[in-house]
């Protein structure tokens, strides 16, 4: 399964010299917790609600006045649309991320999967499994485990 099939195609996406500010209320807006930085149609950065909450507060960063290019992380893993969901769910665990931009062939950002994503697409499928189970006869679940069937 390409992982490119359960992302989220219309990512949020901002400018780098966009203000804290600015950035903040684009995510309320758009209800999302992360905004995809972009410069001419490439990918830059990237920017969460908690950079934004660290940097204001604990940094001291006036939200009015610092652009999202002084906070934003950089560079940004990603990985090729059509790289499968175990791909995915393993470089998302080796790397400690909850989103992860998606590129397709010439390198341009198509969509977004976040952990939240994965996590909807585990869930379904083993609700769909449960379901396929339970409507099973006791005598064709001992048929599968006995290897009979």
């Amino acid at each position: 399964m390409p992982i490119g099939d359960y992302c989220r195609r219309d990512p949020v996406t901002a400018r780098p010299t966009l203000t804290l500010r600015e950035a903040a209320e684009l995510m309320k807006r758009a209800n999302t917790g992360s905004l995809l930085i972009v410069e001419e149609d490439r990918l830059v950065g990237i920017l969460t609600d908690r950079d934004i909450a660290l940097g204001v507060l604990a940094g001291r960063l006036d939200p009015e006045h610092v652009e999202v290019n002084e906070l934003m992380s950089r560079p940004v893993a990603t990985l090729p649309e059509r790289a499968s969901v175990t791909r995915a769910s393993r470089a998302m665990r080796r790397n400690a991320l909850r989103r992860l931009p998606l590129l397709d062939e010439q390198g341009k950002l198509v969509g977004i999967v976040t952990s939240d994503d994965l996590l909807r697409l585990v869930t379904g499928e083993l609700a769909s499994l449960g379901r396929a189970v339970a409507s099973q006869t006791p005598e064709q679940r001992t048929a599968l485990v006995s290897g009979s069937a």
